[in-house]
Order: structure tokens, then C-alpha cells, then sequence
């Protein structure tokens, strides 16, 4: 295995710890028993859970990340296989799986790949399903594009806004406040810990799709639509500290699509 940097050390470390019972939860509730597969899977934690109540299912993950992989087959998953693999190239043969999840990592197919990618990842996905089949994304979307203003709070929180304000187009704090448009917000609190651990590099991630770009795009390739739950910024990602003037609005979903 080649060398492995610092960057994908800490994201393997956070994946690991962190809490997954809303996903699980979430999931399990549209999920039957049957070949399933997960794309972008990172260190195998989803299925390591879902593994536990669907014990007839024969599971499959695959990630980019040599190294998540690695830590993934060391669980020793009994009904699981995980391999590394680009989820955009087609891996496997058409009709071979009842259910495919995308959690929290669609979203890299299109920053990386661009809309190109994304459509033929999502075109590779309709083919590996069966006839019914289920495609489960849980992951972030775009969320609209209004002001909103927030308070900072402590001098570190200060500090940290202005490092992310350094690489962002953003409005520059004024005695601990700050008004900006409501992508860079919830950048800035996605991007908070890095900025804090000193890992934080780029300006800020493009955004992922709005809902109904998604929509548009799954329904285009054939998918019939099933279920759409939409939910809120988690309030327990908001740094201590920082207060928002208003609820945060959607922006996490969960769809169903089926291959008809």
C-alpha cells in the first residue's frame, strides 16, 4: 500500500468515530433484504451496522481511498466484500444488485468529475440495479442562496472565520458578526474543525445539487421516484459559540429512486 497522508489518516479517523445511528435509522427503513451495494463506502462503517439487522444480505463497498478499503476488510464482515474502485467506472455486471446507497458522498462526483461524471455515474447505478431496485442518496444539496447573518461569538471563532474569509469571497466580520450568503455559511461551518486543526487548504468545495437538479438528472436516465425527506443543518455541527439569527433551513436529503 503506498504512503498515506496525514489528510487521509484524520478523515479515516473521523469516520470511524462518527455517529451514524440517524443514517442507520434512516436507511433500514427503505432498505430490504438483498444484494447491496455502497458507493463510496469510506471505512465501512455503514455497512458494518446495516450488516447487523440485515443478516440475509450479501453486502459490497467500494471507495476511491486505498487506505479506507484497508480498514473496511479489517472488520472481518461476515455478509460484506470491499474492494477499491472508482464509483463513475462500471465494476460490475448490469443487473446485479437490489439496492445501491450514496451516503454523504455523491456529492464528490460532481466536484471532481463534473456533470459529465455525475451523469455517468448515476447512468452506471440504473444499469447495476434489477428490475425494482432501489437507489438510496443521503447526502447534502444546495441550499437557496439567501443572506443570512450570524454572531461569532469568541475570539477564536473570530479567528477561524477570518482564516476561512482569507480563501473565500466572502463579507468580512464586523465586532463578531458577519451577514453572507447561505452556501459560504454552511461552508464555513462544515469547514470549521479543519480550519481549527490547521488541515484546511482550499476555498471552499463547489456546491452539490439542488434537489430538483437531481431530480431532473435521475428522472432523465429513467428512475422512478419514491421518497424525498429533506432535514435541517444538524444544530450540533454549529461550533460553541456561534449563534444564527434564524432556523437554518434544509440541507441535508434523503431520495428513493426505483429502476422500473
Amino acid at each position: 500500500m503506498s504512503t498515506v497522508s496525514n489528510r487521509i489518516r484524520r478523515e479515516a479517523e473521523r469516520l470511524e468515530k462518527w455517529d451514524n445511528s440517524k443514517d442507520i435509522s434512516e436507511l433500514l427503513s427503505v432498505i430490504s433484504e438483498g444484494d447491496i451495494l455502497e458507493l463510496g463506502c469510506g471505512t465501512g462503517k455503514i455497512i458494518e451496522e446495516l450488516s447487523k439487522t440485515l443478516r440475509k444480505s450479501k453486502f459490497t463497498g467500494i471507495d476511491i481511498e486505498e487506505y479506507f478499503i484497508q480498514i473496511a476488510k479489517q472488520k472481518n464482515l461476515p455478509n460484506a466484500v470491499f474492494q477499491q474502485g472508482d464509483a463513475v467506472d462500471h465494476l460490475f455486471s448490469d443487473s446485479s444488485f437490489d439496492t445501491v446507497i450514496f451516503r454523504d458522498s455523491l456529492k464528490f462526483i460532481p466536484r471532481q468529475r463534473g456533470q459529465i461524471g455525475l451523469t455517468k455515474c448515476l447512468e452506471t447505478v440504473f444499469d447495476y440495479l434489477r428490475t425494482d431496485g432501489r437507489f438510496i442518496i443521503r447526502d447534502g444539496m444546495k441550499p437557496p442562496s439567501t443572506s443570512i447573518s450570524m454572531h461569532l461569538g469568541t475570539d477564536e471563532n473570530i479567528q477561524v472565520f477570518k482564516i476561512y474569509a482569507q480563501r473565500n469571497p466572502v463579507i468580512p466580520e464586523k465586532n463578531g458578526y458577519v451577514t453572507m450568503n447561505l452556501p459560504d455559511l454552511i461552508s464555513f461551518l462544515s469547514k470549521y474543525r479543519k480550519i481549527k486543526e490547521n488541515t484546511y487548504t482550499s476555498p471552499r468545495n463547489p456546491d452539490p445539487p439542488t434537489y430538483e437538479e437531481y431530480d431532473t438528472l435521475l428522472t432523465n436516465i429513467g428512475f422512478k421516484k419514491e421518497i424525498v425527506k429533506t432535514y435541517p443543518y444538524p444544530t450540533n455541527l454549529i461550533p460553541e459559540g456561534i449563534t444564527v439569527e434564524t432556523d437554518l433551513p434544509d440541507t441535508y436529503i434523503m431520495f428513493v429512486y426505483q429502476k422500473p
